[in-house]
């Protein structure tokens, strides 16, 4: 598409058939109702991509490679997505099931993890470390699937907002190195799982009272020189090597690790 394409409220475009390839290169794509896609490939390469509709893509890969904004809310299901470093503009992300992702999250790009009753946990995996710099959710909408960040090498790096909801229940955790200078709410109990994983703060982690945040796998190291990890909540360290000069205002249980207080590492 070079034209003009409008999907009008109430209608539906469905791409589908063995492994389409959609190429939105110019023109517009105003998706007023909801585009549908079942597989194969969509590139959003440039133009316009407008619209308050929705985009549901099933066993999709989405390029998502011009400037943007996105304006229909975008739901992956069993799909993957990648953000070029030129696609800054506003999107919405619902993410359903398994998939891979790359590319990192600019300003007004909201990406959510969704565990359901239908696709199982939200799995979300990235090869390579990537930047936040807006908002994360992981939540659920089902008590036995949750949601799982992993990144395989490098580390997430969050500069804007992780918020873990407690939704209808399920696992939270987050299989990735962390580098957290922004805010990470913790509202439902969560598991950093980082097979010798590297965690270090310098940003505040709130765990409220009644939430628990487990850091485990491997004898990972856990920095918090200059951050605060504060609500009242409990935080447990298995096998960590823990460095505390920053403030900390949760209940801190030690299992089989070292806790230096006021060192660095």
């Amino acid at each position: 598409n070079t034209g003009s394409i409008t999907i009008a409220a109430g209608t539906t475009l469905t791409v589908t058939s063995g492994s389409p390839t959609f190429n939105h290169n110019g023109g517009a794509l105003t998706v007023g109702g909801t585009l549908v896609q079942t597989a194969g490939t969509l590139n959003y390469n440039g133009g316009g991509l407008p619209g308050g509709g929705a985009m549901s893509l099933t066993s999709t890969t989405l390029n998502f490679n011009a400037a943007g904004p996105i304006g229909p809310a975008v739901t992956l299901i069993n799909s993957h997505l990648n953000i070029a470093p030129a696609a800054t503009g506003a999107a919405s992300f619902t993410w359903r099931g398994a998939g891979n992702y790359s590319g990192n999250l600019s300003s007004g790009q909201a990406l959510q993890l969704l565990g359901d009753g239908t696709n199982g946990p939200a799995i979300l995996t990235a090869a390579n470390g990537f930047t936040n710099n807006s908002v994360i959710t992981m939540s659920s909408a089902h008590p036995s699937w949750g949601a799982f960040l992993n990144v395989t090498a490098g580390a997430l790096t969050n500069n804007g907002t992780i918020n873990v909801i407690l939704g209808a229940g399920g696992i939270r955790q987050i299989g990735a190195n962390l580098v957290n200078a922004g805010t990470i709410n913790l509202n439902a109990d969560t598991t950093f799982n980082k097979s010798s994983g590297t965690y270090t703060n310098t940003g505040t982690i709130t765990i409220p009272v009644g939430t628990t945040l487990t850091v485990q796998s491997g004898a990972p190291t856990f920095s918090n020189v200059t951050g605060s990890i504060v609500g009242g909540g409990s935080l447990v360290l298995n096998s960590v090597t823990f460095f505390g000069a920053g403030t900390i205002v949760v209940n801190v249980t030690n299992n089989s690790g070292q806790f230096n207080v006021g060192s660095s590492p």
